[in-house]
């Protein structure tokens, strides 16, 4: 009879040594699946709410910076000059960077021109006036186009040139275009009207209008924001106001934002004796000039979400100092301390499990041999080889161990759902009742993440790499266990055994 027969007999004659050592197995294999389909959920959300939360950074003051500057304002405080444009064409020419922006934003108020009013402030519609944001870009194609945050619905971004030579050229809403009878191509005349305070009449006077006239080029339309759950009335308001401040936004080249935005001041400083107040007399010579430092806000669009820590790591060394790179994806941490623990809590089980694994298996296998030892050494005395010896001692304990793990890959499982969805549930009521977590809105303009988000992101479920990952710890566990008793059998000696 060959070694795997032999192995196949043993089995089913020790039935009783088969069972314990299939218990001992199949407990071990509960606690090690469970912590398995734990780490798997929670990496998976991870990867899931980063990918929702988008790969966009940006360059601002770090955290710290901005805390001192808080606790240490005063009218003498400096605050640290922006980073400038050589810097943000630096970070924006990294490999891991797919495409990036740098932009200059104003506001405008028009009396001409009207803007989109949200339903429920019509009444108010004359005291809010028709104020307008102006955006400018480096990027012709729109990085908001290319992130769908907007849609374009007629004429075209624009091209290169347009933007290096800052044409009078402007992208702006179908529903402004509309309200104003506007089509592309025409020629669209924009007012914006420059108000001081009276303090004779207690009321705002305008002192002058500056006009500037643009060819459209486009329209576009603000990308519906899709949510799978109920939304709040607060976050509905917030989706409204995100919206409504997209259509009465203004495309328009940096150049020409510029052009225009130092004009306006030129003329002010001219016209209102009270914006010289406060000011310095070299300040005062710079504005009058035009000369200001043009302050950028930048978004860099990173290739994949996985790229963002070393992107992190490679532009932060090209940054000036007091400001930091930041990611859409660094809010994760932020709802993401119950996940974190449960993460912790079950790579730290898996470790101990697969410890104890080896030492009890080691020690119920060598018991196991030891109480064989006779038998073994009647095969070594009719001329087995130890090493077919040993085959059989592995295939025995192989099969045991495949049919207790494969029956563990299930109920593990569903031990697993249990007690991580408790331990998520506890913990996220209990920072909710402690006021440790926000259900606002973070990341992109179409992400809607918060604590029910990432908990109903968390599924603990069997599938491919679950399966093959639980059988890989599972099997080396075993043959781990199994291989320092196997010296034990090299050690027999048939004679001493057979006296």
């Amino acid at each position: 009879m060959n070694f795997f027969k032999r192995a196949l007999v043993s089995i089913s004659r020790k039935k009783g040594k088969s069972l314990l050592l299939f218990a001992i197995i199949f407990i071990l294999g509960n606690v090690i699946a469970g912590a398995v389909s734990i780490s798997q959920a929670t990496n998976n959300v991870e990867k899931t709410v980063k990918d929702q939360l988008g790969a966009q950074a940006t360059i601002d003051m770090s955290e710290e910076t901005m805390e001192k500057l808080f606790k240490d304002s005063n009218e003498d405080t400096e605050f640290p000059e922006p980073p400038s444009v050589d810097v943000i064409k630096k970070v924006g020419a990294l490999d891991s960077v797919k495409y990036y922006d740098y932009n200059i934003e104003d506001y405008y108020t028009s009396e001409k021109v009207k803007a989109v009013i949200p339903k429920d402030e019509e009444e108010n519609a004359e005291d809010m006036g028709n104020s307008f944001q102006a955006k400018g870009v480096e990027y012709a194609n729109l990085l908001d186009v290319e992130e769908n945050k907007i849609k374009l619905d007629a004429g075209s971004v624009f091209t290169k040139e347009q933007v290096a030579d800052g044409k009078n050229v402007i992208i702006m809403s179908s529903q402004v275009a509309k309200l104003n009878n506007i089509s592309v191509g025409d020629n669209f005349v924009l007012d914006n009207v420059y108000t001081s305070y009276d303090d004779k009449t207690d009321k705002e006077k305008k002192l002058f209008t500056h006009v500037n006239s643009f060819k459209v080029v486009g329209l576009f339309t603000p990308t519906k924001i899709e949510s799978k759950k109920k939304l709040s009335n607060d976050k509905k308001m917030e989706q409204e106001w995100v919206t409504n401040e997209l259509i009465n936004t203004f495309y328009l080249p940096n150049k020409t934002v510029s052009r225009m935005n130092q004009a306006y001041v030129k003329e002010s400083f001219e016209k209102d004796t009270t914006m010289a107040d406060g000011m310095s007399e070299k300040e005062l010579a710079d504005y009058k000039k035009g000369a200001s430092q043009e302050a950028y806000s930048s978004t860099f669009v990173i290739k994949k979400p996985e790229q963002m820590p070393d992107f992190v790591a490679d532009a932060t060394p090209l940054l000036p100092k007091h400001y930091s790179i930041i990611s859409a994806q660094d809010k994760y941490d932020t709802i993401s301390g119950s996940m974190n623990k449960v993460a912790k809590f079950s790579k730290y089980i898996l470790i101990t499990a697969a410890a104890a694994s080896i030492i009890i298996l080691t020690l119920v296998i060598i018991l196991f041999i030891r109480d064989r030892k006779k038998e073994l050494g009647i095969y070594l005395s009719l001329g087995e080889k130890k090493i077919k010896i040993i085959g059989q001692i592995f295939i025995e304990v192989l099969i045991v161990a495949f049919i207790a793990i494969s029956i563990s890959l299930f109920t593990g499982n569903l031990l697993a759902k249990n007690v991580s969805t408790s331990l998520i549930s506890n913990d996220t009521k209990t920072e909710q009742d402690s006021g440790m977590i926000s259900g606002n809105q973070i990341g992109n303009a179409n992400a809607d993440i918060d604590f029910d988000t990432v908990k109903d992101s968390y599924t603990v479920k069997i599938d491919g790499p679950y399966i093959a990952f639980f059988y890989l710890i599972g099997l080396v566990t075993v043959i781990l266990s199994t291989a320092l008793p196997m010296l034990y059998i090299l050690r027999l000696n048939p004679k001493k055994i057979m006296m």
